[in-house]
């Protein structure tokens, strides 16, 4: 119990903020656009603002996915857990 604790607390800091700041900061050009050219909201959202902040997302995804596997190798190390093969 102890070890999932100790990856759930590294991994959970940042996460959710640095999401938040990648959705919220790509593609603000691309919005004011869309908005002149009169699109409907939904098409805006979708069309444009969600695949330009898609991008940077799945990059802090991945680089999220290599900080809590390289703390999963350290967390085992130290509390002598040795890895499952399946």
């Amino acid at each position: 119990m102890l070890p999932a604790i100790t990856l759930g607390r590294f991994k959970r800091r940042s996460s959710c903020a640095s999401r938040v700041r990648h959705v919220r900061s790509p593609g603000s050009d691309y919005v004011r656009t869309a908005r002149a050219k009169g699109l409907k909201e939904r098409v805006i959202i979708i069309k444009h603002a969600l695949k330009n902040a898609a991008i940077p997302i799945v990059t802090v995804i991945g680089l999220q996915f290599g900080i809590l596997l390289g703390g999963a190798v350290v967390t085992e190390t130290v509390f002598a857990i040795p890895g499952t093969v399946v």
